[in-house]
């Protein structure tokens, strides 16, 4: 189902009918974010009046940024971490979800044939995600299209910090 978070509005309705067609839901996917491509050294690339929106995006580009694409953020991935810690007493569970380059509609502004035709195809990711779904991690980075392990030793590294300071900042 395909929901416009900037719908306030519409979020009740949207929940009925998510709730109504999939009685059975326990988890609600929310994916919000655009990608363009911005080279910051060219004033007349573009108009950036949308860069006054939020951007929430979370992928590897939270980790290790590119250069052409400098409109993500790793805003939601630390927002992720401190939601985890705030929720940790609940039975909510967090789940940072971060893929790779996926072939989706995304990179359409390349054009169909070569946006679509990079990354990593959505099935194969899909299951990807599923796989590390039933080990019980809270995590799910990357996967087959490109080098997972160097992305998950610099986020293993950075959320042992992250461990390590939480517990004096909590009173902060």
């Amino acid at each position: 189902m395909n929901y416009d978070v900037s719908d306030i509005n519409g979020a009740p309705q949207f929940a009925a009918d998510s709730t109504g067609q999939y009685p059975d839901i326990d988890c609600i996917f929310l994916n919000p974010g655009t990608q363009r491509k911005y080279d910051l050294t060219d004033p007349n690339d573009g108009d950036l009046s949308d860069s006054e929106q939020k951007w929430i995006t979370s992928s590897l580009l939270a980790l290790v940024p590119a250069p052409r694409i400098p409109a993500y953020s790793a805003d939601m991935n630390a927002f992720l971490y401190c939601l985890r810690d705030q929720l940790r007493e609940s039975s909510v569970k967090v789940i940072d979800l971060a893929p790779p380059l996926v072939s989706t509609e995304l990179h359409d502004y390349m054009g169909i044939e070569k946006g679509r035709g990079m990354g990593m195809p959505v099935k194969e990711y899909a299951k990807h995600v599923y796989q590390v779904l039933e080990t019980g991690s809270d995590e799910v980075l990357g996967g087959g299209a490109g080098p997972t392990e160097v992305f998950r030793d610099l986020n293993d590294k950075r959320r042992q910090i992250f461990d390590e300071l939480v517990p004096m900042l909590r009173d902060v």
